[in-house]
């Protein structure tokens, strides 16, 4: 235990980590009565699971809570080195839920030892190596997230953690796919590194990893990291998970729980339950943590799964297994626990036989039952290809009496138990007596006959038993030959004759020689290998040969039957033709000998060949130049020359072409004789003409010179200026710039100067001026600018705050032609809220204009105009009040115009607008004797008052009022009555 702990300290604990992190999901170090809550699997005493990947299925229909919260899918992986040393790591997928986004992200432990930590220069993916405190130890752990994203629901996943080694790497890929590729999405591929490993699997088992906790594999809800525990307000969600048993073949695990074992995160208020369909269901509810079933299926959406209760082993998709046994046949055979199998693709079952010492049990009826759907079915196919629902098999056999087989290729009569008969193949019983002849003959004619031959004479019974009797069909074979011929039967060297031969017997004649004399022989030209299927004549076929002697004091090579081949005495066919071309040997990498005498050789007799060859040496020469050879101009060069050649360079120097020349800087003329391999040193350039249309300063390999047109030798760096300047005047001047400004010289040259015209433009600005010129933004300042360059200076502004600035108050667009000066005119503006239900209208500075909302210029001076807006002749919209009616902009400020709507009113023929809401008393003074009523709009009594709400016509109507005047003549009756009485009183 002490050397693991230490190979784990010394593999995962060395380096300095420079990450540190505030979330980690971390183990469950200290116990707790709160779980993680989903589903899980230790597996059993008696099941432990190796496997190089495991899903985890969630599908969520409804989920909440106040606080951030994961789904965590944790497995460990087992790893052994050569010395059997075991190291474990937990490998996390978890989706993190943060209101309505989520990611994935993965971490990596170790849990060798208590508190152990990733070594950083160990371990590599996209993520990198974080430090967390638990309980008071610092531990390094790997992590990787990646960004995340919005999600609704239902939401399904199929999360993966998949495992494969190389010693001594174990990679780890992690991510997440659908229902039809459950792994599509690989989000991080981790590369732990284990020195002298052996093998690594993602192990489930009831026993301990090195920190005290079992190996689980666990798809659990949980809190968001760092050990936390969270409560949900909603939860609906369905998990499962699998193991694969091979590529694209899957096993629910059996057992399973409803909370987690490794992981400290906990759910304060979920429980989980077996669903009808096998899935796991997650609530809201009192937590229940408690062992599911010891015999899961789920079923997930289009997928397929299948349980085979049988005796016998059987195949899916093509891969055997032991079986589920619950009849009384078998052996001990099987596996501890019911075995499922699930796949997003089809299932193909076989169902194979058992054989026993007693005889044979046969499937002959599968019981088929879909649990989920409550359908069933018999059937006697045994192969069965299912899908998309969940199967159960269960396989009825029935025993077979025993009997032995004895197979006889050929029926042949014999006697059975002392009864003459036909023996054929068949089952025969124990202690059967089979008796045959030895042999028999059969001619069919003069060239074929048959015989028979049984490889037992007499058989007694007591097991499976083959008989081959050989039926040869011979043939006559006539063989005929000039010379003594040699051949093989059955591997057998024998002189061959004419004969009889077995039927498919194999005659081979190989290829073979006869000497005549030592100068001649014969070859076999028609060696053969015979399969006797018919009467046959062989006559052999010999072919003539010659030797033929070659002397050559150095390999000779040649050519015989369009193959390429080292010329050496030999044999060759009579007529052959041998081609001996011109050819070199090299004798060292600096002499060689050339064939003089090349030929072709017709062989009709033996022959003696003797090789002439020419000595050449090889004569290196620093530069290629004109010269003679033996009074032949050639082109000096490195190459090969042949011995006692004479070389003469004169020419000085020489014109390759009108603008390329070669230069020689030794004392010419150069005498050579050739009688050794020599290193011949001619100091000489190439040089090309390089053309100025102009002289300019400039560098010639470094060197500040005045470049003008001239021969500059090959691989002269000359380099120009990218501009020269000639000044016409203080602010004119002509920039010239040339066609290339770097040349190495390895061609003739032209180099022309294009001239462009510039102005000095003076641009005075308080503040940062920009402008575009030639579409292309700048700063402007002072300085040389094109002739005829376009330079846009547009409004541009300097914020004070948010309603003050300093803005341009003269752009211009200018195209240089000369130099001139242009000076910014700044100033202060600010900004204008105008808050109104219709347009305003002012004058600006005596400028009419719509008052909108933004920037004025301090001091402008802006009078608002009482304009109405109609809407027809009777309706109008008109100022009803306003906050400033004529002011200057002198600092920011909010404009308020309040427009309500005006009506036409029109009493008595007289007309007049009046506000939405006004009051207007209709009346008019009159006689006592009329009455006056309003008619038009509201028909209402003299000294009424109305609102105004639309418009209004009104028309006051007079009529007598009868009552008044009646009333006023019995007013004036009773008055006249009173003086009268008052005379009579008086007299």
């Amino acid at each position: 235990m002490k050397s693991i702990i230490l190979l784990a300290f010394i593999l995962f604990s060395l380096l300095p980590i420079n990450l540190t992190t505030n979330t980690s999901f971390i183990p469950r170090y200290s116990p707790s009565s709160q779980y993680a809550i989903g589903v899980s699997s230790i597996g059993s005493s008696s099941l432990s699971i190796s496997t190089n990947e495991v899903l985890g299925y969630v599908e969520v229909y409804s989920v909440s809570s106040s606080s951030p919260f994961s789904l965590q899918f944790n497995a460990v992986i087992k790893a052994t080195n050569i010395y059997g040393e075991i190291l474990d790591f937990w490998v996390q997928n978890i989706i993190e839920f943060n209101k309505q986004e989520l990611n994935f992200t993965d971490e990596v432990w170790n849990f060798t030892y208590s508190y152990a930590s990733i070594n950083p220069s160990l371990i590599t993916g996209k993520g990198g190596v974080y430090s967390t405190d638990v309980n008071g130890h610092i531990i390094d752990y790997y992590s990787y997230s990646t960004p995340y994203q919005t999600y609704s629901l239902p939401l399904t996943y199929i999360l993966f953690i998949s495992v494969s080694y190389s010693s001594p790497y174990i990679y780890v890929s992690i991510g997440y796919g659908n229902l039809s590729d459950p792994t599509s999405t690989i989000y991080d591929t981790i590369t732990i590194d284990v020195p002298n490993l052996q093998n690594a699997c993602i192990y489930v088992s009831p026993s301990y990893t090195g920190i005290g906790l079992p190996y689980s594999v666990e798809l659990v809800w949980g809190g968001s990291g760092n050990g936390q525990s969270v409560a949900f307000t909603n939860m609906e969600s369905d998990l499962a998970i699998f193991y694969q048993i091979k590529p694209d073949l899957y096993s629910p695990f059996p057992i399973i729980y409803n909370y987690g074992f490794d992981t400290q995160e906990s759910a304060s208020d979920l429980s989980a339950y077996l669903a009808s369909d096998g899935l796991v269901e997650v609530s809201v509810g009192t937590p229940n943590p408690t062992l599911l079933t010891d015999y899961s299926a789920p079923l997930l959406p289009g997928w397929t799964e299948v349980t085979v209760l049988a005796n016998s082993t059987y195949s899916i998709n093509g891969y055997n297994f032991t079986y589920n046994s619950i009849k009384e046949y078998g052996d001990n055979f099987g596996l501890p626990y019911y075995i499922s199998f699930a796949s997003p693709n089809p299932i193909t079952v076989t169902i194979y036989p058992v054989k026993t010492n007693n005889g044979v049990i046969e499937p002959y009826e599968i019981n088929v039952v879909e649990p989920y759907t409550n359908e069933e079915y018999n059937t006697t196919t045994i192969t069965l290809t299912l899908s998309k629902n969940y199967f159960q098999l269960i396989v009825y056999y029935k025993f077979l009496p025993k009997k032995f087989f004895v197979y006889i290729n050929i029926p042949m009569w014999g006697v059975v138990n002392g009864t003459p008969m036909l023996v054929k193949s068949g089952y025969y019983y124990y202690g059967t007596i089979i008796q045959l002849p030895l042999v028999n003959f059969t001619y069919i004619n003069s060239l074929e006959r048959y015989a028979f031959f049984p490889d037992y004479t007499e058989i007694v019974v007591i097991q499976n038993i083959s008989i081959y009797v050989t039926e040869v069909l011979q043939y006559y074979i006539g063989i005929t030959s000039q010379y003594p011929l040699y051949g093989y039967i059955n591997n057998i060297k024998v002189q061959l004759y004419s004969n009889w031969f077995n039927e498919s017997c194999v005659i081979k004649i190989p290829s073979q020689i006869y000497y005549v004399n030592t100068k001649t022989r014969e070859i076999l030209l028609n060696p053969i290998t015979i399969l006797v299927n018919s009467p046959q004549n062989y006559t052999a076929k010999w072919q003539t040969q010659y030797y033929v002697n070659v002397n050559s004091t150095y390999p000779l090579n040649g050519v015989i039957n369009n193959e390429n081949t080292t010329l050496k005495s030999n044999w060759f066919n009579a007529s052959e033709k041998i081609i001996i071309p011109a050819q070199i040997y090299y004798v060292s990498n600096s002499q060689r000998e050339v064939l003089l005498n090349p030929t072709n050789i017709v062989v009709n007799s033996p022959i003696n060949y003797t090789a002439k060859w020419q000595t050449q040496y090889f004569v290196t020469v620093s530069f290629p130049v004109n010269a003679t050879i033996e009074g032949e101009s050639v082109i000096f060069s490195t190459g090969w020359y042949n011995a006692s050649e004479k070389i003469v360079i004169s020419q000085n120097p020489q014109y390759v072409g009108k603008y390329e020349r070669v230069y020689i800087y030794n004392k010419t003329p150069i005498v050579i004789i050739i009688n050794s391999p020599l290193v011949i040193k001619i100091y000489a350039s190439v040089q090309f003409y390089v053309n100025f249309s102009m002289s300019v300063l400039g560098e010639v390999n470094g060197s500040l010179e005045l470049l003008k047109s001239n021969w500059y030798s090959m691989y002269t760096i000359i380099k120009l200026n990218s501009t020269y300047y000639k000044y016409v005047s203080s602010s004119e001047r002509i920039l010239y710039i040339p066609s290339i400004t770097s040349i190495n010289v390895t061609a003739p040259y032209n180099v022309s100067f294009k001239s462009i015209t510039q102005y000095f433009l003076y641009f005075n600005s308080t503040y940062q001026l920009e402008g575009k010129i030639n579409g292309s933004e700048v700063l402007l300042r002072s300085g040389w600018y094109n002739y005829s360059e376009t330079i846009i200076i547009p409004f541009q502004y300097k914020m004070i705050n948010s309603y003050s600035r300093i803005a341009l108050l003269n752009p211009e667009n200018i195209t240089v032609s000369g130099s001139l000066t242009y000076v910014a005119d700044w100033g202060i503006q600010y900004y204008l809220v105008i808050l109104s239900n219709h347009p305003v209208y002012a004058l600006v500075n005596g400028t009419n204009t719509t008052l909108i909302t933004g920037w004025y210029n301090r001091f402008d001076k802006i009078i608002i105009e009482n304009i109405s807006y109609y809407v027809n002749n009777t309706v109008r919209y008109s100022i009803y009040n306003v906050t400033l009616l004529s002011f200057r902009v002198t600092s920011p400020l909010t404009v308020s115009v309040n427009y309500k709507p005006e009506y036409l009113v029109n009493i008595n023929g007289k007309s007049f607008w009046a506000f939405n809401g006004s009051r207007i008393t209709l009346y008019v003074e009159t006689p006592f004797y009329y009455t006056v009523k309003w008619i038009g709009t509201y028909n209402v009594p003299n000294n009424y008052t109305i609102i105004v709400h639309s418009p209004i016509t009104e028309r006051a109507v007079y009529t007598i009022n009868f009552i008044n005047i009646i009333s006023i003549g019995s007013l004036l009756l009773a008055l006249i009555s009173i003086l009268t009485n008052i005379r009579i009183f008086k007299k």
